[in-house]
């Protein structure tokens, strides 16, 4: 289930508090379920033709299509990234400055009655004039604004255009970071290459809000080391359960592997690691949190791994361990 926001030119839908409203509503759980509902935007714009309009739609993760993509071995990530470049730059400045304080209703009524029921005031109350300011008012501007933070990370990361440098990545990072009760976050930079480096992943690690529990994070093909992940896995909140961080293409060797292995967060419980087109080859030194519960490790098109990366990894597994997928395409194994 999930909600689809039209979004015009003018990004009034991201002005009016009804819209803020129900944006929050649906990223956030409430009793009747525990996980947000998908949200998808779709943004009408006007494009370089003369009269044209075009219309980008952000998805809250993948589409059908791109699904069978990655299922079938392809980037449906990719095919996303490519989907969602044209988003208009002023769409994600409206985003990032959302207040539901100060929006507007056609009803007057309307703004008052949400903005006092938000705030918590009694139900005879909700036709008084609202306060101007409130911390429930920021905490549904953070969890609105987060959302589109994640969702233009990598465009504004990308983008070589000087409009773009309204949107810093450092903005993005505190946007997300003051989603203080954020608990999962996934974030595509798959084949970014040199735009993304060491510190674009430290604004990204800088980001992370505390009480995070899941994580996927794709940096494949990205110019990052052994350094920069290092600093990710340390600072990673202690809340962490589920991390799933895509490494493809990566110049990343033994070494590497056993150094950060020994950092991943200690009460890990789920663990996916994407190391297909690395410089992997027999994974000495490999460790695992003794919490682990699940472990998926993408090894594909890494001709050195044969039998003793299979020794490695059975020593390394715990005891704890209830689900083991390993993926061998075109290795010695």
């Amino acid at each position: 289930a999930g909600m689809l926001m039209m979004v015009d030119e003018q990004a009034h839908a991201l002005k009016r508090t009804w819209c803020c409203l129900e944006q929050y509503m649906a990223l956030t759980p409430d009793g009747s379920r525990q996980d947000p509902l998908l949200l998808d935007i779709a943004v009408d714009y006007k494009g370089a033709q003369a009269g044209v309009m075009h219309v980008t739609i952000i998805t809250d993760g993948l589409t059908e299509a791109e699904q069978k993509q990655e299922d079938d071995g392809q980037s449906g990530w990719i095919a996303k990234a490519k989907r969602e470049a044209d988003l208009p730059i002023h769409i994600l400045t409206s985003a990032l400055a959302i207040d539901i304080g100060t929006s507007q209703a056609t009803q007057e009524r309307d703004r008052r009655r949400i903005l006092n029921a938000l705030s918590g005031r009694p139900l005879q109350d909700l036709d008084h004039p609202p306060s101007k300011t409130h911390e429930v008012y920021e905490h549904v501007n953070a969890r609105i604004r987060a959302f589109f933070a994640a969702a233009g990370w990598r465009q504004v990361v990308e983008a070589n255009l000087p409009q773009w440098s309204q949107i810093t990545t450092a903005k993005l990072s505190s946007c997300l970071q003051a989603d203080i009760h954020r608990q999962t976050l996934q974030l595509s930079f798959l084949h970014a290459a040199a735009a993304f480096n060491n510190s674009k992943l430290k604004e990204v690690t800088d980001a992370l809000p505390p009480s995070l529990t899941e994580l996927n994070l794709m940096v494949g093909g990205c110019m990052i080391d052994r350094h920069g992940l290092a600093d990710l896995l340390q600072r990673l909140p202690t809340s962490l359960e589920s991390l799933s961080l895509g490494l493809a293409r990566a110049n990343l060797g033994d070494a590497d592997l056993g150094i950060l292995s020994c950092l991943l967060p200690e009460k890990l419980a789920n663990l996916e690691l994407g190391l297909s087109g690395t410089n992997v080859a027999e994974l000495p030194g490999l460790a695992f949190p003794k919490s682990l519960m699940t472990l998926v490790l993408h090894l594909s098109n890494n001709p050195s791994v044969g039998s003793n990366a299979m020794k490695s990894i059975a020593e390394a597994v715990p005891s704890t361990l209830r689900g083991l997928a390993i993926l061998l395409r075109r290795t010695t194994v």
